[in-house]
Order: structure tokens, then C-alpha cells, then sequence
């Protein structure tokens, strides 16, 4: 990332953790089995079959030992949420990286929501975690974060372009907004047979790079 300034609209907002991050390798892996049990759970009922005893019992643990690591329901969906993230920000950061020219930086953003959409789609446990943090209004500020996190990137890959002169506060509102529309999108998508999902997909590149192209050029309209 480069020292220049950060846009106010994409700096990073820190919070705490809702959940209790173990240190010792045998508390990790009970996490793992914690985790692992919830997601089978949402996999196969929905955020209703994702209850404290159920994710217990699954797991084969203690109650006590569940609320050990997640005070609550909400801490788990939050966890459940970061790990994900972890890995589709891990999408976001290989497209845009290395990127030699505005021209290969587009061909890479066109691979987003195509390389989301596989991933998400392969795991019906995924798409339940994705709906529980929109339908939950406290967790609903972790998406948003990763709208962030995600535009920021998006930012300082076509801002590092030679050649590039832009607004960098409009830049940075088309960023955020491409970036939190995506995940509509492919959510949207989701719901679609897949022919038809990754149809919209598509509309959504082509609406992307409409939109860069008159921004980077300038223009109002």
C-alpha cells in the first residue's frame, strides 16, 4: 500500500473481535471442530438450525466450553464471517496485485466476481454464513468493513497506474460502491439458476468497466 493518503470514505475501522481467539494448539482445535459443526449446521437447516446446543452437540463439546471461545450466537456467525473473509479477500488481493498496466488491471477485475461466485456457490454453507450477516443488524457493519477493505485495494491498484489521473475522492466512492455492489450481485446471482446467475455476473463486469472507463476519463456522464 503507499504512504499517500487514505480516503476517509475507505479507511479501516477498528474493532474488536466478538469472539475469543485461542492461543494453546489444543484450544485452536476445538475452535476448528466449534467452527466446522456451525457450518455444517447452516449448511443444512439455515441460520434457524444454528443454535449454541446444536453447534455443542455437533461438535461433540461441552456447552460451557462453546461460550468459552463465543459469548453468543452472534460472535460465532462473526467468526464464521472472518474466516470467509479471509479467503475471498485472498481472491481480491491475487486479481489486483501485479498488475502492470490500467489494461491488464482491468482484465484482472473482470475475474472478481467470477472467481467470488465459483467459490461462494461450491459451498451451500458459505452462501448461508453471507445471509446471516446481512439479515443480523449487528453484524451487518462486518460487510460493510469488507466493502471497505476490498475498495481500498481496488483504490490503490488502478491509483498506482502510471499514467492515471483521477478525482481520488470520486475514485474512491466508485471503488467502495463497486466493491459493496458485488457482493449484491453475486448474492443476487445466487438466488438464479446458475445459467442465469452467472449472467448477471457478467452485466456486472460490463457495468464496472463502463463505470471506470468514464471516471478515468473524466467524465461526468
Amino acid at each position: 500500500m503507499s504512504n499517500r493518503a487514505i480516503p476517509p470514505l475507505l479507511a479501516p475501522r477498528e474493532s474488536e473481535p466478538l469472539w475469543i481467539e485461542p492461543s494453546q494448539a489444543r484450544s485452536r482445535a476445538r475452535v476448528e471442530r466449534i467452527l466446522a459443526a456451525a457450518r455444517e449446521l447452516l449448511g443444512e437447516h439455515g441460520l434457524v438450525g444454528l443454535t449454541m446446543d446444536a453447534v455443542a452437540r455437533r461438535a461433540d463439546i461441552p456447552i460451557g466450553s462453546l461460550y468459552q471461545f463465543f459469548p453468543d450466537r452472534n460472535a460465532l456467525i462473526a467468526r464464521l464471517f472472518h474466516a470467509q473473509l479471509m479467503a475471498t479477500d485472498a481472491l481480491v488481493m491475487e486479481a489486483l496485485s501485479g498488475a502492470r498496466s490500467m489494461a491488464e488491471l482491468r482484465k484482472n477485475i473482470a475475474t472478481l466476481p467470477r472467481a467470488l461466485y465459483r467459490y461462494i456457490a461450491d459451498a451451500p454453507a458459505l452462501v448461508e454464513i453471507w445471509r446471516a450477516v446481512q439479515s443480523i443488524r449487528a453484524l451487518r457493519h462486518l460487510d460493510t468493513d469488507d466493502s471497505r477493505r476490498m475498495g481500498l485495494a481496488l483504490f490503490e491498484a488502478i491509483r498506482g497506474q502510471k499514467g492515471v489521473s483521477v478525482d481520488e475522492a470520486r475514485l474512491a466512492r466508485a471503488c467502495f460502491l463497486v466493491c459493496d455492489l458485488l457482493g449484491a450481485v453475486v448474492q443476487a446471482a445466487l438466488e438464479q439458476d446458475p445459467a442465469e446467475g452467472w449472467e448477471l455476473v457478467e452485466e456486472w463486469v460490463l457495468m464496472a468497466e463502463s463505470y471506470f472507463d468514464r471516471i478515468l476519463a473524466n467524465r461526468d456522464s
